[in-house]
């Protein structure tokens, strides 16, 4: 596994028992490269960076997936309270780590299929015209995830609470990082690579899962 400020939020992504596209969705909300209408005004010059649905000023990923109504609405029906939806932060790993550090293994893919349920939402609004009630997204969630546990503090938390930070530094003018990332379990694997420029610009992406055993 790659070394990188949030190493650990990789390996425990991997981790979770849940459907491979919800892992590659985890996989690129933590690089940030879902196409929020922030992240397209980045590379497009005069693209309204504000959110379609509630109007905010800006979609970041934290913003279509925490904060905007529906998102927020939604997690709620999943049982959190005010007090953890309303905490600030300034990206979305970041809260997803804190979340780690709570939930057990099982409780924390259920609430990543409800995110990738919300994105889904999100697009449908945008590229159909159709956008989904909290109630629905929740239900949703709830069937493909057979029994969504949105506070599961029985069993360990997927990350330690000792913290270790670790900072990306970006490599010199003209040249590009490639970070890979990979977990090996004992009856599956995953694995993810971005590419970025000196300016945290990313030139390009890939993930992958196998679930079948591994022989050394």
């Amino acid at each position: 596994m790659g070394y990188g400020p949030h190493r650990l939020f990789w390996k425990a992504i991997w981790m979770l028992n849940t459907l491979p596209k919800i892992r590659g969705f985890s996989w690129h909300v933590g690089y940030k490269i879902l196409s929020t209408n922030f992240k397209i005004a980045s590379i497009r010059h005069g693209f309204d960076k504000g959110c379609p649905r509630c109007g905010a000023k800006v979609e970041t990923q934290l913003h279509a997936l925490k904060e905007c109504s529906t998102s927020r609405e939604a997690l709620s029906l999943g049982g959190w309270s005010e007090s953890i939806i309303a905490k600030k932060y300034d990206y979305c790993i970041d809260w997803l780590e804190d979340v780690m550090r709570v939930l057990d293994k099982k409780a924390m893919a259920n609430l990543m299929t409800l995110l990738w349920n919300c994105w889904n939402n999100r697009n449908n609004y945008i590229f159909r015209g159709k956008e989904e009630k909290a109630t629905v997204i929740w239900e949703k969630a709830n069937t493909l995830s057979n029994d969504f546990r949105i506070c599961n503090l029985l069993k360990e938390p997927l990350l330690s609470l000792n913290t270790e930070v670790k900072k990306w530094e970006k490599p010199p003018k003209g040249f590009v990082k490639i970070n890979f990332d990979i977990t090996v379990g004992v009856n599956s694997m995953g694995y993810g690579v971005i590419v970025r420029d000196n300016d945290d610009f990313v030139l390009g992406s890939g993930w992958g899962f196998m679930d079948n055993r591994m022989s050394l």
